[in-house]
Order: C-alpha cells, then structure tokens, then sequence
C-alpha cells in the first residue's frame, strides 16, 4: 500500500471516526470509547486536514444531531405557499428484514418524530454497542465498519446548528463528503486542487430490454444486476488506481458513478484513459456495441470550490464544474469505441442469430433454460445471464474473490 493510500485512509478514517463519536454521545453511549480508540490515526498532519475539510463543509464542534428534514422541502415554486416541513422517520436502517420478505421503507411523513421516537433510536444505539458481538468485533480502526455503523444510524438523523431547528442533511452524508474532501487533500495536491471523475455505462436500455420474451424476467432481473456490478467493478479499480478509500464514491448506481480526486498527473490520466479502453474492448467482445463505458475527467479546481456559495440565484462554483463534467461526458456518445474503430469495421461473419438478443456473431448455441431442451437456443450471455436470474432472488451476499488470471489480469 503506497503512502498516499495510508494518508487517505487515515484522513478518511478520522472523518468516520467522529462521525460515530457524534452518536455515541448523542445516544449516551460513549462509555465503550476507550482515550486510545483513535489509535496512530490521529497523526498532527491528517488532523489538520480534516479541520481543513469539516471547515470548507461547515461542520462544527456545537452542531447537534437533531431529525432530518426532507431535502425537496427547499424546492419553493414562485406561486406557491410555504409548505408544511417533511420529516424522515428516526429509524436505524436493517437491512435484515425478519419475518417480513422486505425492510420497511423510510417513507417521508408530515410530522416531526417524537422525542419517543428519537429515545427509541439512542436505544437502539446503546443495544448496538454493548452486545458481545460488537465488543468482539468492532475495530476502531476499520474504515468499512465505521462507515456501516454510521450509516445504519446516522442516515434518518441530521447534524447542524442547534439554533436554527432541523435541517436537511444526514449525518452520514456529511460525514462521507468531508471524509472525501480529507482523503483528496491527504495525497497533497498541488494548490489544494480537486478534480472530479464521472463515468456512464452507456447503451444501458438496449442492453437490458432487447431481448425476446423467452425467459425475459430473468433476464431482465440479471441484465439490470449485472450492469450494477460492472459499474462496482468499474469504481473499484479506479480508487485502486487512484489509491482512495470507498468515501470518495460521491454516487455510484444505475450505471453512473462520481468520484473525488486530489489533481491527477498525467501519468493518472493516461492510466484511467488505458482502464477505459481495456473494459471496452471487454464490453465489445461480450455485447458487441451495444454497452459503452464513458469516462470523464474534469478540470482541476480549488477545494475551496466546494463550499456552497452561491455565484448567481440558481448557480454555484460546484454546478458549474458538474455541469462541465457531464457535458464532456456526453460528448463520448457519439464517439463510442473510437480507440477500435479499425477492428470494428472490419467484415465479420454472421451466423444463426441468437433467439433471446439476436447477436449473431458466433456459433455457441445451446437452450436458454438447461432443464427444458425446448427453450429457445441462445448464446453464452444470454444462458448466463438466465442462470444469474434465477440465483438473484434469492441470494443475499454477494461474494468476490481475486486472482492473477482474466481477461484484465485479475478475475473476481
């Protein structure tokens, strides 16, 4: 692990660290902290940075967890009257349903949650990390688990001036942002300067919805799933490459994903432009043209960029460099597997088109479904993906594993 990795994890690790000592206390619970819980993380230089970086977000010693108001409660249409506030329940999010097939939804609601409500949420807290299992297992130091603790109780809960009510922000997307912005800053960038990387698996609804109506829930179902690990698979590599922590994943879903980067050399540059190609030319082999991986580097810019002040009514300095990043993004559309262009146009034989995707360029046919000899023939993708269908609905861990072999030197 390089250096800049060890003080990007340290600097995002601090960030998290806090964030569940905010609940801790806030929970009454902060007794299992022992003085030593912070460890060599705590280093004078990533403390500074992470001043740096709660300062430019406005996270402050005095602020206080409080309920979380609805975000679209600020969308205000000149006509309109001020609307009631709309609150998220205070609840602890659990993925493990029970007896119930799903977890209950946080839907939004028109009243504030109860200081009942809140008590239930500092109970659950406390029931956390006095259970054995915690105590055995929790680390201090992992970043993963940290995040995970605060994100299963600080989602529902807001953190912010205590003399101005609730506000809109969770407490754990505050956390990760400034943990992101310390992670960037870590690595030491030339004038503090940030850069943000956004990515597009393009051609997305082509790939999903054509196909025939033989087996097309499954397929549908793993189609979809399959592009979600791709872009998973996609953002690993480049905070691999980038040697960042997972807190700089701004969004990653529906096969988009933002990233948070310290300014990239060019050596940096060069290596993302080589990753991109080498899952394309993968995308061209597997699904023909039909999927494109797009990547956008945008234009370094001051960390300071990021606080939220506004340049116009409607218009900032972080909106300003996002818009340019999806415009550069969109402009690869038009260019898709332009690095190939030679092979792609070279004559290919066309055979007995698939019956499911009707892709045609090779032999490999065998039934979509290997229990029933009457299903329709298809290819290699569409028979795995068939199979994956059936395996999604009721698996509920999704499990990886690494090597020297594959098709990018590494298979998972």
């Amino acid at each position: 692990m390089s250096d800049f990795s060890l003080s990007s994890q340290s600097a995002a690790l601090q960030v998290i660290q806090q964030a569940v000592v905010v609940l801790a206390k806030w929970a009454e619970a902060d007794s299992w902290l022992a003085d030593n819980s912070f460890g060599d993380s705590n280093s004078k230089s990533t403390t500074e940075i992470v001043a740096k970086a709660q300062e430019i977000l406005g996270w402050a010693e005095h602020q206080q967890l409080n309920c979380l108001q609805l975000v679209f409660d600020r969308v205000q249409l000149s006509h309109s009257h001020q609307q009631k506030p709309h609150f998220r329940p205070a609840w602890a999010l659990n993925a493990d349903a029970g007896a119930m097939k799903t977890p209950k939804i946080s839907y939004a609601r028109g009243d504030r949650p109860t200081n009942d409500d809140l008590e239930k949420l500092k109970e659950d807290i406390r029931t956390e990390v006095t259970h054995p299992n915690f105590q055995n297992l929790f680390n201090f130091q992992n970043l993963s688990q940290l995040t995970m603790f605060v994100e299963k109780f600080g989602s529902h809960l807001s953190f912010g001036e205590s003399d101005t009510g609730e506000s809109d922000i969770a407490l754990i997307d505050l956390a990760r942002s400034t943990a992101a912005i310390a992670a960037a800053l870590a690595q030491q960038p030339p004038d503090d300067q940030v850069v943000l990387i956004a990515g597009d698996l393009m051609g997305v609804q082509k790939f999903i919805y054509t196909i025939s109506s033989d087996g097309a829930l499954k397929s549908l179902r793993a189609r979809s799933f399959y592009l979600e690990i791709a872009t998973e698979e996609i953002v690993y590599r480049l905070l691999q490459l980038l040697n960042l922590p997972r807190t700089n994943i701004i969004y990653a879903g529906a096969s988009k994903f933002y990233i948070l980067a310290p300014a990239l050399s060019e050596t940096d540059q060069l290596t993302i432009k080589a990753l991109q190609e080498k899952f394309n030319d993968w995308l061209l082999g597997e699904f023909q043209k039909k999927v494109f991986l797009a990547i956008a580097i945008g234009k370094p810019f001051p960390v300071r960029d990021l606080v939220v002040t506004a340049t116009s009514e409607s218009d900032t300095l972080l909106s300003q460099h996002w818009r340019s990043l999806n415009d550069q993004l969109s402009a690869q559309a038009t260019r898709k597997f332009d690095h190939t262009l030679a092979k792609i146009l070279e004559p290919q034989p066309s055979h007995e088109p698939c019956k499911v995707c009707h892709r045609d360029d090779d032999t490999d046919r065998a039934p979509v479904n290997p229990l029933d000899p009457t299903s329709p023939d298809a290819c290699p993708v569409c028979r795995q993906m068939f199979a994956l269908g059936g395996k999604t609905v009721e698996s509920r861990i999704l499990a990886s594993h690494y090597s020297v072999s594959g098709r990018f030197g590494y298979s998972r």
